[in-house]
């Protein structure tokens, strides 16, 4: 099996367990010759690819993954679609000229907690976004403020930044109190899933992802004004997010990707 993605795989060592053979490449590999090469019983389209790429990939029946709005046009070529959640799937239905399409469902990893964030004062607000992060600065909110994303100088004294680099949800994330998520285009639910695993209520916006997973009161809040939606959030159960989450298992996932 190949994966073409820009991100790490977690359900690579999953499929090896189970004696799949799994290469994993980024967009910028030689995509021709690898093909030629390795001879995947399945190639899966997991990112964006130049014009002359996708010219290689559709000699080759593929898997597209499609995980938000912004999804290239020459999936609509691929001999099956992937999809993370039912709503995904309902939307696209409802386009022409899609083909098959199967839930591909996210699930949780079991990461270790850390003590990155450890002495910091309760409750953690985590916003997780490039854009609009003055405005979560300047947010009243109790106890201490985080920023995945963009980095505002003049408010470093009051936020804690890091930077959107690959594995830093897993440094941030088990800390947290709540997670402020205002991405609307988002298709898939795997931050959310992550984040209830670990006990965090997540406020966000109308989405596909969230009206998937977001059940308001329950694991978080759904609400335009982000800033009333995240201190609603630190009256919900720790145990109620964890459990909505114990639903999103690897095994449920291998399931959907091996067998449909």
């Amino acid at each position: 099996m190949l994966f073409i993605t820009n991100t790490a795989l977690p359900i690579r060592h999953h499929l090896e367990n189970l004696g799949h053979e799994v290469l994993e490449v980024d967009e910028n590999a030689d995509i021709k010759n690898i093909i030629a090469a390795f001879l995947p019983d399945e190639i899966h389209v997991m990112t964006k690819l130049s014009f002359r790429k996708r010219g290689h990939i559709r000699k080759h029946p593929f898997i597209a993954h499609i995980s938000s709005k912004d999804f290239p046009r020459f999936y609509k070529k691929a001999a099956k679609i992937f999809v993370p959640n039912q709503e995904a799937k309902k939307l696209l239905e409802n386009m022409r000229g899609f083909p098959k399409i199967e839930i591909f469902s996210p699930f949780f990893e079991k990461w270790d907690e850390n003590e990155t964030l450890s002495g910091l004062e309760k409750p953690i607000f985590l916003y997780y976004e490039d854009e609009n992060v003055e405005r979560f600065c300047q947010m009243p909110l109790p106890g201490t403020k985080v920023v995945i994303g963009k980095k505002i100088a003049k408010y470093q004294d009051q936020v804690h930044f890091y930077p959107k680099i690959e594995g830093i949800e897993k440094i941030v994330l088990p800390r947290v109190d709540v997670l402020i998520y205002p991405h609307n285009q988002q298709f898939s639910h795997k931050i959310f899933i992550q984040a209830a695993s670990f006990g965090v209520a997540i406020a966000t916006v109308f989405s596909i992802a969230s009206k998937s997973f977001i059940i308001n009161g329950l694991n978080g809040f759904i609400s335009e004004d982000l800033f009333l939606a995240a201190l609603k959030c630190l009256n919900i159960d720790e145990k109620d997010c964890k459990k909505q989450a114990s639903r999103y298992s690897v095994e449920n996932s291998l399931d959907q990707l091996l067998f449909k």
